[in-house]
């Protein structure tokens, strides 16, 4: 009789718990309210770029190319694309120049919500003459992968 109790009991006590699950007030939850702004530059004169990320809207990879603008002193304008109500888990794309005969690195930054989230320079060099800049990051994990 004790061992159908305990076998009651312990039945009774392991049905009431909970599942454990994950708790979405931590940081890097996807919010709706997200805004990602990737921003580009360069201090090559006369610099063009590809940019080719994708687009919730479309649900897509959008390929476009993208003059810099110059102020007064000759200081390229950064390139900036802003994402409203971002709510996807990553952020994936690539930049490169649309000509290859420039030297100068290319400076990628992507924002979220007004926080660095990714900052890489491309290496111009023999293998990499265009200044690719390839990026990928998981925002819930807080990493680029």
């Amino acid at each position: 009789m004790k061992k159908i109790l305990l076998s009651l009991f312990l039945l009774t006590v392991f049905s009431c718990a909970s599942p454990v699950e994950d708790d979405e007030t931590e940081l890097g939850i996807i919010s709706p309210d997200n805004v990602v702004r990737i921003e580009i530059s360069t201090s090559e004169p006369n610099d063009e770029i590809f940019l080719n990320y994708y687009q919730y809207e479309t649900d897509d990879y959008s390929l476009l190319s993208y003059a810099f603008n110059y102020n007064s002193q000759g200081v390229a304008e950064p390139i900036t694309i802003t994402l409203n109500n971002y709510n996807f888990r990553f952020i994936q794309g690539e930049t490169y120049r649309k000509r290859s005969e420039n030297l100068t690195p290319l400076l990628l930054k992507i924002y979220l919500n007004d926080e660095v989230i990714v900052e890489k320079t491309s290496i111009v060099s023999d293998t990499n003459a265009n200044g690719l800049i390839r990026f990928n990051y998981d925002i819930k994990k807080q990493e680029s992968i």
